[in-house]
């Protein structure tokens, strides 16, 4: 039936195989671990642009709201002079 029986070589040749096999495994996880590292790089990069402009979008909705109550507070003034109250009775 089956031979069990191996020479040097067959198991020479056997054992390189295997070794070989995971030797490529490990060279191909570390390439894919060093792209997944590049990628995250550039995730974390974009982040850091996106708080910014985030942190400028704030600023400017916060000088929107500042220009907003001013403009309430005059229309109110305005108003109470259309009806003769305010500064001149």
């Amino acid at each position: 039936m089956f031979e069990f029986i191996s020479t040097y070589g067959e198991l020479l040749a056997k054992t390189a195989i295997v070794v070989g096999g995971c030797i490529s495994f490990l060279i191909y996880i570390k390439t894919e671990l060093t792209l997944l590292r590049a990628d995250v790089n550039k995730v974390i990069e974009h982040q850091k642009i996106f708080m910014d402009s985030l942190k400028q979008l704030n600023i400017i909705l916060t000088q929107i709201a500042v220009q907003d109550t001013r403009l309430n507070m005059m229309e109110k003034d305005i108003d109470e002079l259309r009806h003769h109250k305010g500064f001149i009775d």
